[in-house]
């Protein structure tokens, strides 16, 4: 019976083990630290690419005083008065639009650039109802933006892009304040983003720029999501894949998908050795981050190729 008995433990033993050792850093609420820095990204994001770069604009922008000073306020945390004479001097703006003649590729590009700043700025002056209403009029503008993969020559699509992954940025940054920017929903959405704009980022025209704003996403992902991890026996830079994949929060799309794991690895072993570490030893306490901390190594590793 004694002999059972100190199988039956050695057993246990042996599988506590092998179980990873990782202790999270001291526990503290991140919300404020997210809230001021993705509100700094998306109000740069929307300001640089849908108002201040011109090179597919021919027109004026309609209202532009009156939508800085929203969106200086809206990102500030002010108070903006006066809301519905806001919504109906964009609308005029709006309608402008699409009243004028916008020919070939550049009025295209003009078109849906100033349409999703349009809707962007109807959607943080409105209610959570008014923003699915006014996003999902500008997300129809980019239905089939998948096909610059089909077609990577095709200007139209490199050119609106960008404008793409910032009314992607603002409306992450909508459903993160909806939920009081709580760690773990944000990041789930910050991750899928990033692995996004990996899929894309071969494409975008002006990536010297857009890689400023991932190393932002970078730099919060590092300061917020970081544990420290025992190395443990046969731990490979795969199976550290896995579990930076399980712990990321990401949709089930991104969780079978096997490529991500070695995307995943190949940045892992880039960031280890870029602190010294060419080898897993055993015992070894490393630190790890969420997925997309990685996924952003390798895009700026593609952008210098």
């Amino acid at each position: 019976m004694k002999k059972i008995f100190w199988i039956i433990l050695l057993a246990l033993v042996s599988s506590i083990s092998i179980i990873p050792t990782v202790r999270a850093r001291e526990d503290k609420d991140y919300s404020q630290f997210i809230k001021m820095h993705l509100s700094k990204l998306t109000h740069q994001m929307v300001v640089e690419i849908l108002i201040e770069d011109r090179e597919f604009m021919k027109y004026p922008l309609h209202s532009e005083k009156e939508i800085r000073d929203t969106l200086n306020l809206m990102f500030s945390g002010g108070e903006v008065k006066d809301i519905e004479m806001l919504k109906r001097k964009i609308f005029d703006g709006f309608d402008d639009l699409n009243c004028s003649f916008l020919e070939e590729l550049g009025g295209s590009i003009e078109y849906k650039k100033k349409m999703t700043l349009y809707c962007i700025t109807w959607g943080l002056l409105s209610n959570y109802y008014g923003v699915d209403n006014y996003f999902g009029l500008a997300w129809d503008f980019y239905e089939h933006i998948d096909k610059i993969r089909e077609d990577p020559e095709d200007p139209f699509y490199q050119e609106i892009l960008d404008s793409y992954f910032t009314l992607r940025i603002t409306s992450l940054f909508i459903n993160c304040k909806k939920d009081r920017f709580k760690k773990n929903l944000c990041f789930s959405r910050i991750n899928d983003y990033l692995i996004d704009c990996c899929k894309y980022f071969q494409y975008i025209p002006k990536k010297e720029r857009f890689l400023r704003y991932i190393k932002q996403l970078e730099y919060i992902i590092k300061e917020c999501t970081k544990v420290d991890y025992q190395l443990q026996p046969g731990d490979t830079y795969w199976s550290l894949a896995r579990y930076v994949r399980e712990k990321s929060g990401l949709t089930k799309e991104y969780l079978k998908d096997e490529t991500l794991i070695s995307k995943l690895a190949l940045g892992i072993d880039q960031d280890l050795q870029y602190k010294g570490i060419s080898r897993l030893e055993e015992g070894e306490q490393i630190e790890l981050y969420d997925a997309g901390y990685y996924i952003s190594i390798l895009i700026d590793e593609e952008s210098f190729q």
